[in-house]
């Protein structure tokens, strides 16, 4: 009891301290800093980049916002701060958005959820504006769609109204991996969601897995909102189902604890608020990367601050042309004292290169002699110096050449004979700090990781490197492979994820973590 009291009092005290530090914060600075979520009123303000797009040259950022009025925007590109910003309400486009319904339509769906699902979707298409296109579609082992984009209200509904429930499998993770990987292969301006309503996400052997899918949802960045049937045997695929929502920054809902399906709709629908934001980058970071965004923004006296990943566009740089400046030729007429100038300058040009070519003969015998001195020198101490941390962590399969001992014909000690392999050097250099660079001898493989005790290559100056991040293989024929050895963060190639053993060259750019390396091979 005592214990209890004691704790009580500390989360108090924890709570008064708090709460003065607020206060300070606000006298002093004016304003609030609010990373995404904030309070206000007593209500809970949400802002979040709940989608980006990149068309052309344009990166679309689509943004939802607590009151939908965004001010004083800035966004920033890694370091680069952008000069041209576009804001546009979506509820004011040509197309609002474009959502995409996928039913399961299979028997594992009770009667009173499948009766729920036509209801909820009859009030969303009634709720909807012209200016928003659905397009419905079930699924089983693969998708069927039953509309295009469409915005006629009779067609929706007669379409709804028409599902019908089988006995069958379905297979979500498949199903919407295929949707993603096609049919939002291309990126658009408009603003793009998914309403999935089923049991939950299957994670069988064959086929995708939901780790695979998860990926892809976060590479596609197009928000899933969920809504999850229980028939009290699924609660892990549910949980499975709604991390797609989570991974996506939008809500998820459980059928059996929506009350008013009315309110569930009405919250769908605040998408409407969201503004796109169309980002123009300047012509020198068009490199097709993924670059680290924040954006800024102030709402209702309140400020956001907001950070993505998004794909910089990517454009060939055009060759800058030369146009040659034309050569002024002027006649001169020559005079009996310019012929006397002309052999003198003649006889002082004959001479000199005759000095040149004295001095570059004693300069070259000189540096032959060099040669031959310090040739004779490493003869004698033909030795390697490799620094011991190098050598700590080289791998057992480098190839070594055994030592050769040879008499001398009855002469007395021996004299050894040294045949020093020519070894490839595998180079990694951070872009970010040049200073930093890596080199180690590279004969089959090399292990790239924080852990010098599981590492060939130590990086060590930043966490977001695993112990083992990746391994580098050069193979017989001299090709180079990456392979991501299971790492937290991944392991990136010219901005594409590792996910497979890839083949790569030298002059990559490789990305370990938050860490970027030109990788080299000499």
């Amino acid at each position: 009891m005592l214990q209890n009291i004691k704790m009580v009092g500390e989360i108090m005290r924890k709570k008064y301290i708090y709460l003065l530090l607020a206060v300070m914060l606000f006298m002093g600075c004016g304003q609030t800093v609010v990373m995404g979520t904030g309070i206000k009123d007593g209500k809970t303000n949400e802002a979040a980049i709940v989608s980006t797009s990149t068309v052309e040259d344009s990166i679309f950022l689509f943004v939802k916002s607590p009151a939908g009025k965004m001010e004083q925007v800035t966004y920033q590109l890694g370091v680069n701060l952008c000069d041209h910003i576009k804001p546009s309400a979506i509820s004011q486009l040509d197309v609002a958005m474009k959502t995409l319904v996928l039913v399961d339509n299979s028997f594992s769906i009770s009667k009173d959820d499948r009766q729920k699902t036509k209801d909820m979707l009859v009030e969303f298409i009634a709720e909807k504006k012209d200016n928003e296109l659905v397009r419905i579609a079930t699924f089983d082992k693969e998708i069927h769609y039953l509309t295009d984009y469409i915005s006629d209200y009779i067609e929706l509904k007669k379409t709804i109204q028409s599902i019908t429930y089988k006995d069958q499998e379905t297979y979500l993770t498949d199903v919407l991996y295929e949707v993603l990987k096609n049919d939002f292969a291309t990126p658009e301006e408009v603003y793009n969601r998914i309403i999935i309503i089923s049991d939950g996400v299957d994670n069988k052997a064959l086929g995708y897995t939901k780790e695979e899918l998860y990926i892809k949802v976060k590479e596609k960045a197009i928000p899933i909102y969920t809504i999850g049937c229980s028939n009290g045997k699924n609660e892990e695929t549910l949980k499975n189902m709604f991390a797609l929502s989570r991974t996506s920054n939008v809500k998820y809902y459980l059928m059996d604890e929506v009350k008013d399906l009315e309110l569930l709709v009405q919250e769908i629908a605040q998408d409407r608020t969201i503004t796109r934001l169309e980002v123009i980058p300047e012509a020198d970071l068009l490199d097709g990367s993924i670059k680290n965004s924040k954006l800024t923004f102030e709402d209702s006296g309140e400020v956001y601050s907001l950070t993505a990943d998004v794909l910089m566009p990517f454009k060939v740089k055009e060759a800058e042309q030369v146009t040659p400046t034309p050569t002024l030729i002027s006649e001169v007429v020559e005079t009996p004292q310019d012929e006397t100038s002309k052999v003198e300058t003649a006889n002082k040009m004959q001479f000199y290169l005759i000095c040149i070519a004295i001095g570059v003969v004693v300069v070259g015998g000189i540096g032959f002699m060099i040669m031959i001195f310090l040739k004779k020198k490493k003869q004698q101490n033909s030795f390697e110096t490799i620094s011991s941390h190098v050598v700590a962590n080289y791998e057992e399969d480098e190839i070594q050449e055994p030592t050769e001992m040879a008499g001398n014909d009855g002469e007395e000690g021996t004299c050894r004979i040294w045949d020093e392999p020519k070894r490839k050097t595998l180079i990694l250099t951070d872009i970010k700090s040049p200073s930093k660079t890596f080199q180690v001898p590279i004969a089959h493989s090399v292990i790239v990781g924080r852990s010098s005790k599981n590492s060939t290559l130590v990086i060590d100056y930043d966490k977001s490197v695993s112990g083992k991040h990746c391994e580098i293989e050069m193979r017989g024929d001299n090709k180079l492979f990456i392979m991501d050895l299971e790492s937290s963060n991944g392991t990136y190639v010219n901005g594409n994820r590792v996910l497979t053993e890839t083949e790569i060259s030298s002059g990559v750019i490789i990305k370990l973590g938050r860490l970027e390396f030109k990788l080299e091979v000499r």
